[in-house]
């Protein structure tokens, strides 16, 4: 029993090194777009007039990213118009899926959460927005999944980070988190099976470090 335990133990912390690796290769691959940022925390000159309602502000954001040619993209990948959605608005038919369709659509959630929880587990006091998007911008490419809000209607970034009071949909920049911050992660993924593309959408919210009672 307590060599079975000790088994565990030590094959957990290889798998939490190799994870760190991984997110430390990640970032380090991705330097280049923190580079030459003086002040990270400097508010973008669109907001500086904007009556804020909380003590939130808004930080760098660094440029927007690429995908691979190999990955299956959406319609709106290059042009940030997603033509195929509006052309189905005002449809109120229901599809029925069935077979590899609902195993596409499988797929597209598995695959999603996947990244979802690699971009939960690196989240924690002191990374950045920007850090959390580089690892799932990494995380959704080597699954060969094309990051969903990646340019859908100019979004520049391939996750939602969204921290007190945003209320969803935040575009990852260069502020850390802090204690005491309550996190939404919005991630989706965009994957092909069988010759059909799936779209597959999750979110989840964290609170991090010591989160008072009143925020909660």
């Amino acid at each position: 029993m307590i060599d079975e335990k000790k088994a565990k133990a030590k094959a957990k912390a290889k798998e939490k090194k190799e994870f760190e690796s991984w997110c430390k290769d990640v970032l380090d691959k991705s330097s280049y777009l923190v580079e030459g940022i003086k002040d990270p925390l400097q508010m973008p000159p669109e907001f500086r007039n904007y009556e804020f309602t909380g003590s939130l502000r808004p930080a760098v954001v660094t440029k927007q990213v690429t995908v691979p040619d190999h990955i299956p993209k959406p319609d709106y990948a290059d042009t940030s118009i997603p033509v195929s959605e509006q052309a189905a608005r005002g449809n109120h038919m229901v599809d029925v899926h069935t077979g590899d369709e609902v195993e596409g659509m499988r797929l597209a959630g598995r695959l999603g959460r996947e990244v979802l929880d690699i971009a939960a587990r690196y989240l924690r006091v002191g990374v950045t927005g920007d850090e959390i998007d580089r690892i799932v911008h990494a995380a959704s490419i080597e699954r060969n999944c094309y990051p969903s809000p990646l340019n859908y209607y100019k979004f520049p970034k391939s996750v939602c980070v969204s921290p007190n009071e945003v209320i969803c949909h935040g575009i990852p920049d260069m502020r850390p988190v802090a204690d005491g911050d309550i996190i939404n992660l919005d991630v989706t993924v965009y994957v092909e099976y069988k010759g059909k593309r799936y779209h597959g959408d999750l979110n989840e919210t964290f609170l991090c470090g010591q989160c008072d009672e009143e925020s909660i």
